[in-house]
């Protein structure tokens, strides 16, 4: 057998229609506003072509980016000129020249510094001997000096000189 329903003693008060009452008392009316809604003109076939058309897009500011920078690089290298270059092999010519003339002298043997240093020993006994030297060291060796070096040409000094 079925159970009997009790009958309520007590009831809670009927909640108020809220269709018309709003959760927000200071907001606009929903009538006094008009909706836009922009899914409607979109459509997901739309939304693939404008995701490869702004993939493109970037990709050709990219390549324009790129094409700056290669033909700055480009402008810089063509200013040169051919009398810029002469004057460069100039200058690097008259360096060989000047190496050349005053290079740096080959390393020597063990054996050949040996026989310098006993040649040097030689020399300079040889002129502690000497009565020229006893007497003026200087004038002694400024006269070894005019003997010995090499006499450079009148022109060359002038040359040097300016």
């Amino acid at each position: 057998m079925p159970k009997i329903k009790r009958e309520r003693t007590r009831y809670h008060a009927r909640p108020i229609d809220s269709s018309h009452i709003s959760n927000r008392p200071f907001s606009v009316q929903d009538n006094a506003v008009k909706k836009f809604s922009t899914s409607e003109n979109t459509k997901p076939e739309n939304l693939a072509e404008i995701k490869k058309d702004r993939r493109r897009q970037r990709h050709e500011n990219w390549l324009n980016k790129l094409n700056q920078a290669y033909s700055k690089k480009k402008k810089t290298k063509t200013q040169i000129s051919l009398n810029q270059i002469k004057d460069a092999i100039d200058i690097v010519h008259e360096d060989i020249v000047n190496a050349d003339n005053s290079g740096v002298a080959p390393k020597l043997s063990k054996n050949s510094r040996k026989n310098l240093a006993i040649q040097e020993m030689i020399r300079f006994q040889n002129i502690l001997k000497l009565n020229e030297f006893k007497s003026n060291p200087m004038a002694a060796i400024q006269e070894h000096l005019k003997n010995t070096l090499p006499q450079k040409d009148t022109t060359e000094k002038m040359d040097e000189g300016k």
